[in-house]
């Protein structure tokens, strides 16, 4: 009776299900839809943590290395990892929990685990991160297109000015002095402009090359 009413709340929670052994070091019972969830059946799980692990992302191997070391010796662990499921092509994300189980003398016999496909919330986050990132883009170029107008109108004041003061004036030293300035404003015109154009170049998506450099040589 008690396995018949196991059988029935397993089969309808939506994670995926299992129970694991301490002493023998195996899956004692895991629910039908485990390989769906890992792409690996119970048989190849049992023969090899290897192939387990082959259906890990490889930047997640070692989060669940670790969690499948806690779980043999009944400890308890949560992590989420990416698995790549070969009946269902493409990455998804799993949340896995372990729970130890007692026995009568309260000592950890064997663990829980469940695991729950978190791929729609993963790529929730991900689109609202996208879109907040977006917003502060938009909001740090609205500064950046504020501050450059500032920028922009100095110089260009000053170069209107002296270039309307040049023709009220014949004095050749007082030309001199307006076409100095002139240029002056002309060279920061042109050095503003050289640094939005190396910006744009970076917003790009240029690909860079990491080295590693003496901070102290900087």
């Amino acid at each position: 009776d008690n396995e018949e009413k196991f059988n029935q709340l397993i089969t309808h929670i939506p994670e995926t299900f299992w129970i694991y052994d301490i002493e023998s070091q195996r899956l004692i019972y895991a629910s039908d839809d485990y390989e769906k969830m890992f792409g690996i059946s119970l048989e190849e799980r049992h023969r090899s943590v290897d192939a387990f692990l082959d259906r890990v992302h490889v930047d997640d191997r070692n989060t669940v290395r670790d969690g499948i070391q806690r779980q043999s010796l009944g400890m308890e662990a949560h992590y989420e990892a990416r698995f790549n499921n070969l009946d269902n092509p493409g990455t998804h994300w799993v949340n896995i929990r372990i729970y130890p189980i007692y026995n009568a003398d309260g000592k950890v016999y064997r663990v829980a685990g469940i695991a729950s496909d978190v791929t729609e919330e993963k790529r929730a986050q991900e689109a609202m991160l996208e879109m907040m990132a977006q917003q502060e883009r938009i909001s740090i170029l609205s500064t950046f297109f504020r501050d450059a107008s500032h920028e922009f109108i100095t110089p260009l004041s000053v170069i209107k000015t002296s270039a309307y003061l040049m023709t009220k004036t014949q004095d050749l030293e007082k030309h001199a002095s307006h076409v100095s300035v002139i240029q002056e404003q002309v060279r920061g015109l042109s050095d503003l402009v050289d640094m939005l154009v190396t910006m744009s170049r970076l917003d790009g998506g240029v690909e860079l090359t990491l080295v590693a450099v003496n901070i102290n040589t900087i």
